[in-house]
């Protein structure tokens, strides 16, 4: 069973349109980085999930003025909110994980990322020599 601290949300935008993966494993962390160098993909945010579970305690007054440490939340809800918290507990209790041999399915929108076809796969191979070369070329 995988733990957070190997998973990863990934969020980018595709033509005004954004989408959410939370608990991505590396695999498709690359395939959304490589769409992302090919130009399909225009903003791009990666942030690993162990960050994301850590809390975050506000500070309050308390009826003397001093500060105290107020209520906590996880980074996770202070930045996106409660969507995605069903989905950690299930992953965390071992009920569900949107990715699995296959590829990454999200319940959100119904995307679903397939592992690389040849096509994509070519192309990542084209890029990343073009990048080499010009690497070369600079030395």
């Amino acid at each position: 069973m995988d733990k957070t601290k190997d998973r990863y949300y990934v969020r980018f935008v595709e033509k005004t349109k954004e989408t959410r993966l939370p608990l991505c494993k590396a695999r498709t962390v690359m395939r959304v980085f490589f769409r992302c160098l090919l130009g399909s993909v225009e903003y791009l945010e990666i942030i690993n999930e162990a960050y994301l579970d850590k809390r975050v305690s506000k500070m309050k007054r308390d009826k003397n003025g001093n500060l105290v440490r107020g209520f906590s939340e996880s980074r996770r809800q202070e930045l996106f909110g409660t969507i995605h918290d069903e989905e950690i507990n299930k992953f965390r209790e071992g009920l569900g994980d949107p990715e699995t041999s296959e590829g990454y399915t999200s319940p959100y929108g119904g995307l679903s990322i397939k592992p690389m076809d040849e096509d994509l796969l070519d192309d990542t191979m084209s890029l990343i020599e073009l990048i080499n070369e010009d690497r070369l070329k600079e030395d």
